[in-house]
């Protein structure tokens, strides 16, 4: 076997993805995250400390985000600690989330 037939045959068995921009996409999406995550608990902290009141709702979409990310994780990898790790932020998910509505509702004087 040459190097083309190699090449003919991982394309076909790939399906014409390109293998290198998929890892690049797989690299640039964990990046993406992880710097989200970064900018919301600084943006949380900072609200904190200039206003001294909690705003869970940057906390929140990191929560998300990171409960979305290690599910799905622990789904498709038949992993059971990323699926542990994914229903751990996916509570912390919900609880910030009825802390955020909650925090809303009682200073829009809703309640």
């Amino acid at each position: 076997m040459n190097k083309e037939e190699i090449l003919a045959m991982s394309r076909q068995e790939n399906k014409n993805i390109d293998l290198v921009d998929k890892e690049i996409e797989i690299k640039s999406i964990a990046t993406a995250g992880r710097v989200m995550t970064a900018v919301c608990i600084v943006l949380h902290i900072a609200v904190f400390l200039i206003t001294g009141t909690k705003n869970s709702g940057f906390f929140d979409i990191a929560a998300i985000y990171n409960a979305v990310l290690f599910t799905m994780k622990g789904i498709k990898l038949n992993d059971r600690n990323k699926l542990i790790t994914g229903i751990i932020w996916s509570i912390l998910a919900v609880g910030l989330t009825v802390e955020y509505f909650y925090r809303l509702i009682t200073t829009a004087g809703i309640l």
